[in-house]
């Protein structure tokens, strides 16, 4: 019998929700004990405890309705998943995508301060307006993203062997991106220019290529990326991931042959996952 009793405790002590309801029964039971062998207690001693087993229950269920609403996604640990490699796939790729996500919020936090710095020279400063700083995005919401990403095609394995091709010239930059995407499964391959990317493309069945747009004084290297796939007849999927566009650079980027230009490394995860899933 108390090998059983220990057993169940240590199976719920494995996650969030069954270390609250080993909190739960612990306190109640005590408090339950405390009544039961209070003979020496007044009945106004008595009372405070009384009214906390009433109110106990109420309180944990008004918790517990508020951690289900909001922060559902935390009340699960490796062992509520079938495979606990899942488990370790979300948190390292919502990890990777929180840092690269920080990084885009403290690149324009130095922008912002860099524009607002008075010239030395005396000329002045043209009235342009400075760019609006980068909303900071939530860990519940990024986790949010990583699972709506994942789940269905963990599920269907539409992920396994599949590659991407990253073509920048700085890809220091993008490590904690391409580690996000390396943590969902994907093969991620890195080269530094354009030929090395068409070489590549005719070796290899790549299933989306990311690019940036501009590498060193040639600003529209992207663009000539997807111009030079269109010439050799390669066909594949493009997501140009480059700096904060404006309503054109958006609509550009369409009209170049690319499926999308982003800057959120979130938003470029979550279409890389479903490009990658179709083809």
């Amino acid at each position: 019998m108390n090998a059983d009793v220990l057993q169940s405790a240590q199976g719920y002590a494995r996650s969030p929700l069954g270390i609250i309801a080993l909190f739960i029964v612990l306190v109640h039971g005590f408090a339950s004990l405390v009544v039961a062998l209070s003979g020496n207690l007044s009945e106004a001693e008595r009372w405070p405890i009384i009214i906390f087993l009433v109110a106990f229950p109420v309180l944990v269920l008004a918790a517990f309705c508020w951690l289900v609403a909001k922060h559902h996604r935390k009340l699960y640990g490796p062992g509520d998943f079938k495979d606990e490699r899942n488990f370790l796939q979300y948190v390292t790729t919502a990890v990777n995508l929180g840092v690269a996500e920080e990084k885009k919020a403290l690149a324009e936090e130095e922008a912002s301060k860099s524009f607002d710095k008075p010239e030395d020279s005396g000329a002045q400063k043209e009235d342009v307006p400075p760019p609006a700083p980068i909303a900071r995005r939530s860990s519940e919401d990024i986790t949010a993203a990583v699972v709506a990403s994942l789940e269905p095609r963990a599920a269907a394995g539409s992920l396994q062997g599949k590659t991407v091709l990253w073509v920048d010239d700085r890809p220091e930059n993008n490590t904690s991106e391409a580690g996000a995407l390396r943590g969902a499964g994907l093969i991620v391959v890195a080269v530094t220019n354009t030929d090395d990317a068409i070489r590549q493309l005719k070796l290899s069945n790549f299933s989306v290529v990311i690019t940036d747009l501009g590498r060193g004084l040639d600003r529209q290297a992207g663009y000539d990326l997807i111009a030079r796939m269109k010439a050799e007849g390669i066909n594949r999927p493009v997501i140009i991931y480059a700096g904060r566009p404006s309503e054109r650079d958006l609509a550009e980027a369409k009209e170049k042959g690319a499926v999308a230009r982003v800057y959120s490394p979130t938003e470029l995860f979550r279409l890389v996952i479903e490009q990658a899933s179709r083809h």
